[in-house]
């Protein structure tokens, strides 16, 4: 299964229906062809009475690669950064609650592009880099150009007491932490696919 973040919403490509029944979805199509997902995606981004999506098919790389020839896709990394306090980093952009992440460099490695975006975007070092956590997909448009953002998450852990420096030249208004009261806040204002991070904190 693929979840597609598209305005918020989910988009949910599956290669079996029945199996992924309990996902209520306001719109169920089986594919056919690349113009009916662009007029679920229509829908979907258009609608407001349409909340979710599923398109199912049997052949699921099929349906995968259907679906990102509509788009130009862009690889990113970020963290999901714990302290010793058990607090975990956010960042503030665009009115919105968000984690440290950004595109790779060239030639660069998954790893080294999460740890490299979040120096950058919050000002701290002496990072620890643990396992990869979750790979999340959102759609959003660019100068015209459709985009399929796919962001590779790496939990990691941070000790000291540095002050934290929001990369205000990327449009970062604060870096802060957070304790998990503070997140449940701070989920009433982010993305779908953060959130969708940030619901697995406990």
């Amino acid at each position: 299964m693929y979840k597609i973040f598209v305005k918020d919403k989910p988009l949910y490509l599956v290669d079996n229906f029945a199996k992924y029944q309990e996902y209520e979805t306001s719109l169920l199509l089986k594919f056919h062809s690349e113009e009916q997902i662009y007029y679920g995606v229509q829908a979907l981004e258009e609608e407001d009475h349409i909340l979710s999506l599923m398109i199912f098919n049997s052949d699921l790389d099929a349906l995968w690669n259907a679906f990102c020839n509509g788009y130009t896709l862009i690889q990113a990394a970020g963290g999901l950064v714990k302290n010793e306090k058990n607090e975990y980093l956010l960042i503030f952009r665009n009115g919105r609650w968000d984690l440290p992440k950004g595109k790779l460099e060239v030639n660069e490695k998954l790893e080294d592009a999460a740890l490299r975006e979040v120096e950058e975007e919050c000002g701290v070092t002496n990072l620890t880099m643990g396992a990869k956590l979750q790979t999340t997909f959102h759609t959003y448009e660019m100068k015209g150009v459709k985009v399929l953002k796919d962001s590779h998450w790496y939990n990691m852990g941070y000790t000291g007491s540095a002050t934290l420096k929001p990369q205000t030249n990327e449009g970062i208004e604060k870096a802060e932490w957070m304790n998990l009261e503070q997140i449940k806040e701070a989920r009433t204002n982010t993305y779908g696919s953060i959130d969708d991070i940030l619901s697995g904190l406990h």
